[in-house]
């Protein structure tokens, strides 16, 4: 039989609450997302997400992607289209750079 030991944790109150929502829709209950993330880091002996002492935000780099992502599909919006040949669409995208 394994031994099993408590930890107590103290989030706030909206921190938690978030958490659980998100975990609920990916079907764990917080205890079972805490013991996947402690096995994934004695397994790989490393936090499992990107850790590091940049000022910027984690989500940072999810915004910089999204606006990205936006100014892309803004310039897909200005194609014009269809093309008569393949020809004719790659100097459409190249006029676009």
């Amino acid at each position: 039989m394994v031994a099993l030991k408590n930890i107590q944790l103290r989030v706030e109150s909206d921190l938690k609450v978030q958490a659980e929502s998100v975990l609920a829709e990916l079907g764990f209950d917080m205890p079972t997302a805490i013991r996947v993330f402690l096995k994934k880091l004695v397994r790989t002996r490393s936090i499992p997400f990107p850790v590091s002492a940049d000022t910027t935000s984690y989500l940072g780099d999810f915004e910089t992607e999204a606006l990205r992502a936006k100014e892309e599909a803004a310039d897909l919006r200005n194609w014009r289209g269809p093309f008569a040949s393949a020809d004719k669409m790659i100097a459409s995208l190249r006029r676009k750079k």
